[in-house]
């Protein structure tokens, strides 16, 4: 009977022009970025692309045509979404859409139909070369993710709002799934820090252990791995770790103090 229901379900979006999968009828499905750009490009598709991150976000970049409705007021603000056929969300995440799929069931419990989340975050899309709203004057010092600017080094930086969203909707994978390093003094440390941060200094980092390794040898190197502090420490430090097989480091585009600046906002 399942089965039957997603065939008919599917044989009506065909004929709509939208057939895309979902685990179940109650789940919102899933769209790749091909997928959206033919819908982008076609005259006739009548439909919505949220953009979920905090405005801040947003703001520095975006999907061209996208409009913002941070998930965080998903509930107060969905009423000013404009009619169309089919809603589409996505999100600035580090490194999966797992955000943007939230959004998009929390949608469809408010009574959306035809909504669908982007399967794969908004770095992947602008790092494809299709079209992305910049604020120029801004984006110099807030990147979401930098590429790289110099050959076999990695020099990402990850904006303060994607590990805040990261951090908001999955708690539960700090020190599991992604690291946070602080890499202040223990005072500055103990004085106030991201939730669920490790403080090592950068020389406590590439100290030998009593064991006969290395102290950063702790962090799987297919785990994300965010270091703040000092910027041109963070900075570096991330380059070190890039040669040596983290391909997944990134050090954050402000400080603790533009951190706590954010929370207030």
């Amino acid at each position: 009977m399942k089965n039957l229901s997603i065939l008919l379900l599917c044989t009506l979006f065909q004929i709509t022009g939208y057939c895309f999968a979902a685990d179940n009828l109650n789940d919102a499905g899933k769209i790749s970025i091909e997928k959206l750009r033919e819908i982008q490009t076609s005259s006739d598709k009548n439909y919505v692309l949220i953009d979920i991150a905090h405005s801040s976000a947003y703001d520095i970049e975006h999907i061209e045509g996208a409009i913002n409705i941070s998930i965080e007021n998903m509930e107060r603000d969905h009423n000013n979404l404009p009619e169309a056929d089919m809603f589409i969300t996505y999100c600035h995440c580090g490194s999966d859409a797992s955000t943007a799929k939230f959004a998009a069931d929390k949608l469809k419990k408010l009574g959306y139909k035809n909504v669908f989340y982007l399967s794969e975050p908004f770095i992947k899309y602008k790092n494809a070369g299709y079209p992305v709203f910049a604020d120029l004057t801004r984006a110099a010092t807030n990147l979401h993710i930098v590429s790289d600017v110099e050959s076999g080094i990695n020099n990402q930086m990850v904006s303060i709002e994607i590990l805040h969203s990261r951090i908001l909707y999955h708690p539960e994978e700090i020190n599991t799934n992604f690291y946070i390093i602080d890499l202040r003094t223990k005072e500055e440390y103990e004085k106030g820090h991201i939730q669920g941060a490790l403080n090592i200094q950068p020389s406590e980092l590439f100290e030998k252990t009593t064991a006969g390794g290395v102290a950063y040898e702790r962090f799987p190197k297919e785990k994300e791995i965010f270091f703040y502090g000092e910027k041109d420490a963070a900075r570096k430090v991330v380059e070190e770790l890039y040669r040596i097989g983290y391909k997944v480091a990134y050090y954050l585009s402000g400080d603790y103090d533009d951190w706590t600046e954010m929370l207030k906002q």
